[in-house]
């Protein structure tokens, strides 16, 4: 049986919904896209206004962003996928803290 997700929200301001760390946990991809939200990177680039706060706008914009930028072949399921999500965020924090954003694409 399949549950419905009923994450808490933190607080609301201005309209955006948002979530706490263990209630971001509680969100669930697509089957067998597995994907580490206790992993730094992941988080880093997941919080894109990087307030320390997680909305909707935010999971919109980090699954976006996964699309746009794993090539068609990392784009499978399963642990493959995964790892691949982890290392384009590592790849795209070490960028936007090092100031390096034209740095090789290749991981």
């Amino acid at each position: 049986s399949q549950s419905t997700i009923t994450a808490r929200p933190f607080e609301e301001r201005s309209r955006k919904v948002l979530f706490t760390y263990p209630s971001l946990l509680l969100i669930r991809f697509l089957d067998g896209m597995t994907i580490d939200l206790g992993h730094l990177a992941v988080l880093f680039v997941l919080d894109a206004d990087k307030d320390g706060l997680f909305s909707w706008r935010d999971i919109e914009s980090f699954v976006e962003w996964v699309h746009n930028t794993l090539p068609e072949d990392e784009k499978e399921h399963g642990a493959e996928f995964s790892e691949a999500v982890h290392a384009r965020c590592v790849l795209q924090m070490w960028r936007d803290c090092t100031g390096l954003g034209g740095a090789t694409d290749e991981v």
